[in-house]
């Protein structure tokens, strides 16, 4: 399967980095992400594309794969721990990244997914096949 960003994880793979990185694999997984609600499709776009300054910063080529990836999270738990402590060096969270966490099934024919850190975050690199954002079941606030 070909990945929805394939060039550019293509010219960071060319610099001796592979992107995404070993390990990343397509598994079967419940999911959340931060969101707006409702809910488009520019809640899937990566950093990268999202935020280009922030892809720019990026000092290593660890983190820009990871800017190609979408951000998410193994619980509501986890994420909306992840979104708080953001949010208070970040005014702008809310505006930016939306105020609502979103549940989502990913499955193998959607993209392939980094394994967990020890604060339940992941990355997702999305196939150009896949529709992760029709997954979505569940949209709560942020408290």
């Amino acid at each position: 399967m070909s990945y929805t960003y394939s060039a550019q994880l293509a010219q960071l793979s060319a610099n001796g980095y592979q992107c995404p990185p070993a390990g990343t694999s397509p598994i079967q997984r419940d999911a959340w992400r931060w969101v707006a609600n409702p809910v488009s499709t520019q809640c899937f776009a990566p950093v990268a594309v999202r935020n280009p300054p922030r892809l720019l910063r990026a000092s290593d080529p660890v983190e820009k794969c990871s800017c190609w990836g979408l951000s998410m999270h193994m619980s509501y738990a986890q994420s909306v721990s992840a979104f708080q402590s953001v949010q208070k060096s970040f005014r702008m969270a809310r505006k930016v990244f939306g105020g609502h966490v979103a549940n989502l099934l990913i499955t193998p024919n959607d993209g392939a997914c980094t394994a967990a850190d020890r604060y339940g975050h992941f990355d997702f690199h999305p196939y150009t096949t896949g529709n992760v954002h029709n997954n979505v079941s569940t949209v709560r606030a942020i408290p």
